[in-house]
């Protein structure tokens, strides 16, 4: 009930994009976890094979839904229809009971096959829709579900199939509340062990019953620990803070029994941590070779500059074309230099001018659009990253010229002593009109210039960020790699 309260102020508190990434996640890990709780138990129920089966199956489409977002939302959701309906097709084949060879390749068919046509974007979001609240609706017609758990989960994913008929939309949330509480099902099933049984185990193993109930309590606490962790080890960039993350959760005087789930982490956190340190060397070895791409482009492009210098000289005729050919090439170098001071993290001062430059595209379309523009510029020179400024404050202008259909864009840059405040507001719909990307990109510029960023939205959207005037240098590195 925490996870369900917790995305309904997720909702009303964060942007779009990154509660899709959120809830996503969330996703993932409890179709899972359900699989996992059924796998790693010492007494399974064979009737709940196929079911924690599909789980599994679901969880990896969740997982490419989440990886297919991050890189194009608007051809991602057929992941999230195909997940829901492996689900769908799991909760069938455990009410049926029915031939379970058969039942599992008919599974792995429809999951190999609902992949490949979300591979290939096929947009079949209604039939998948479509097919999964008529399944659902057979599973509550066939037999009464042997859990409330189950129940609840089955209407919260019949819900979502309504809300897209309704609204052509696809809903995350509803479908993460099912698959909470579809692992809360499986958690009672395995984890809560009842008091006879319990004591029956602590006859067998002449341990006292009130130990055994705390090992599973152990487990159990852990378990919802889990999406957590997980999500602090995936925020982390550093291998030695992941370890640390790691080592927290899973001291060295860890219970025995919880040492199987200690090793399968503990493979995890290696692998992340050989993801960091590959990034990291792509990284170096793309500074490296964007500094001699640059250095390499220079001497044509001088070369030419001085060629049209020749020929405005010898063939006074060509004055005009010649011209063009200097503004070009000036243009070149100073992209080059651009790159350059940005492989070598050098910091230039930001003069208002520049910005007022920079500005001018998005204030011709805002002109265009008959928006109103307010333009406050409180300063005449900031020492800070030029560049990174610079790109920070026009990505959120013109995303606010852009979004915004009608009404007023206002942008107010303030010098307060060794702060500066930068204010981008408007009267648009929010933030669930644009994609991800364009606030990824904000939130890496803010971050990198160590700043702070809080996000409002009320009848519009307002950025509100806060930056140092200097950056310490060893902080600077420390960033970048």
């Amino acid at each position: 009930m925490v996870a369900l309260f917790g995305m309904v102020l997720m909702y009303f508190i964060f942007p779009a994009a990154a509660n899709v990434v959120i809830v996503s996640t969330l996703n993932f890990v409890a179709l899972f976890l359900s699989f996992f709780i059924h796998h790693t138990s010492l007494k399974k129920d064979s009737s709940q094979e196929l079911f924690a089966l599909s789980c599994l199956f679901s969880s990896l489409l969740s997982f490419f839904f989440l990886r297919a977002f991050l890189m194009n939302p608007e051809k991602s959701w057929m992941f999230l229809s195909s997940s829901k309906f492996l689900v769908a097709e799991g909760f069938l084949s455990f009410l049926v009971q029915g031939r379970k060879n058969l039942c599992k390749i008919a599974l792995f068919s429809t999951f190999a096959f609902l992949f490949v046509l979300s591979i290939l974007k096929f947009d079949l979001l209604l039939y998948l829709e479509t097919l999964s609240l008529a399944l659902f609706v057979v599973v509550l017609l066939i037999k009464r579900l042997p859990s409330t758990f189950l129940t609840v989960s089955v209407f919260l994913y019949s819900i979502s199939s309504l809300f897209f008929f309704f609204l052509k939309d696809v809903y995350p949330y509803h479908i993460t509340s099912g698959n909470l509480f579809l692992v809360w099902h499986f958690v009672k099933t395995y984890v809560d062990i009842p008091k006879k049984e319990a004591e029956k185990l602590s006859e067998e193993m002449n341990v006292p019953p009130e130990e055994i109930s705390i090992a599973f309590k152990n487990i159990q606490d852990f378990l919802v620990k889990i999406p957590r962790i997980m999500s602090e080890i995936i925020r982390e960039n550093d291998q030695k803070n992941v370890r640390e993350i790691f080592n927290r959760y899973f001291p060295e005087d860890s219970p025995s029994y919880l040492l199987r789930l200690k090793g399968i982490f503990s493979e995890f956190v290696e692998e992340y941590i050989l993801f960091l340190e590959e990034r990291r060397k792509f990284q170096e070895v793309h500074l490296v070779l964007t500094k001699n791409l640059a250095h390499n482009l220079k001497n044509p492009v001088n070369a030419i500059y001085v060629s049209s210098q020749l020929l405005k000289l010898r063939y006074p005729e060509t004055s005009s074309i010649a011209g063009n050919i200097e503004k070009i090439c000036q243009e070149m170098n100073r992209e080059i230099d651009r790159i350059l001071r940005m492989s070598i993290g050098e910091m230039r001062t930001v003069k208002k001018i520049d910005l007022e430059e920079a500005l001018n595209p998005s204030l011709e379309m805002a002109k265009l659009k008959g928006l109103e523009v307010e333009l406050i510029l409180d300063f005449e020179e900031l020492e800070l990253d030029r560049d990174a400024f610079l790109a920070l404050v026009t990505n959120l202008f013109s995303n606010a010229v852009k979004y915004t259909p009608s009404g007023r864009v206002t942008l107010r840059v303030e010098r307060r002593n060794d702060r500066i405040l930068l204010i981008v507001s408007d009267t648009g719909p929010g933030l669930k009109s644009s994609n991800g990307f364009g606030l990824f990109t904000v939130r890496k510029l803010v971050n990198y210039l160590n700043g702070s960023m809080e996000i409002s939205e009320d009848g519009g959207t307002t950025f509100r960020i806060v930056l140092p005037i200097r950056r310490d240098s060893d902080d600077s590195t420390g960033r970048r790699g």
